[in-house]
């Protein structure tokens, strides 16, 4: 059967080299039962249209369990005012 998985993340990113975001932190997965507590590592790039527009490209894993690690992409939009 299909389950769908749910995912909550607190990260901390970090900018590199003007244009590399990296991502680390804690998740929260759960698929159909299965409730996991684990590590997120990611990385992405940075990319500024005008000085108040931002737009970050990500990937991402999840490490839940053995069982349980999903692969994500993820689009961060941003504006700076």
């Amino acid at each position: 059967p299909k389950l769908h998985t749910m995912g909550l993340t607190g990260f901390y990113a970090r900018t590199i080299l003007k244009y590399i975001t990296l991502k680390g932190g804690v998740s929260y997965l759960k698929t159909g039962e299965t409730i996991n507590i684990g590590g997120v590592a990611g990385t992405g790039l940075s990319f500024s249209i005008d000085k108040i527009f931002i737009i970050q490209p990500m990937a991402e894993i999840n490490f839940g369990s053995t069982q349980n690690n999903i692969l994500g992409i993820s689009m961060n939009i941003k504006f700076i005012f």
